[in-house]
């Protein structure tokens, strides 16, 4: 394959990891905004039941630990969340920082190296620098990735408490027999 079709793959390849980071940030940002909301609704919602129940129940501190049960894995989830929707620093193949120095000024000389370069040693150079890229941005998608896995079992968990909560209300409470 021609080093320019090669080069090629790689730029596309690059893109590719570009897009799932912001898939993921996106699925973050919504696993995030959910898991608050159901967190929220089940904080409000036990302490209504609480509420209500707690002078007549025996059981109340069934019901007490699967709310705290319920809400600790909801505030796991978040946490999982907003660890996997944090800034990030990704590489790219090209950046300006090497061509100015600590006072912003120019650096003709490095630009001229690249002017220089033939076209072996430029796409020696490039596709190198993309393989780098690639490879860093990958293992920080696959970070983000596992965090939103474990983001989305720590929700589910928080979320099946609600029926389950239910389910012991209504078949221990002496009012719903």
């Amino acid at each position: 394959m021609p080093r320019k079709e090669f080069f090629q793959e790689f730029k596309d390849q690059f893109q590719k990891t570009l897009d799932i980071k912001n898939s993921l940030e996106t699925k973050a940002n919504n696993l995030l905004t959910i898991s608050g909301t159901v967190g929220t609704l089940l904080f409000g919602f036990g302490t209504f039941i609480i509420e209500k129940i707690a002078a007549q129940y025996p059981y109340t501190w069934v019901v007490t630990s699967i709310l705290i049960a319920g809400l600790g894995a909801t505030i796991i989830a978040l946490l999982q969340a907003v660890s996997a929707f944090r800034l990030q620093f990704y590489k790219f193949p090209m950046s300006h920082r090497p061509f100015f120095d600590i006072n912003g000024v120019l650096r003709n000389p490095l630009i001229e190296q690249y002017k220089a370069a033939g076209e072996n040693t430029f796409y020696d150079t490039i596709i190198e620098t993309y393989l780098r890229c690639i490879k860093e941005n990958a293992e920080k998608n696959e970070k983000k990735a596992r965090k939103l896995i474990t983001s989305q079992y720590f929700f589910i968990a928080g979320v099946l408490t609600i029926p389950i909560l239910a389910a012991t209300i209504l078949l221990t409470h002496p009012s719903m027999r």
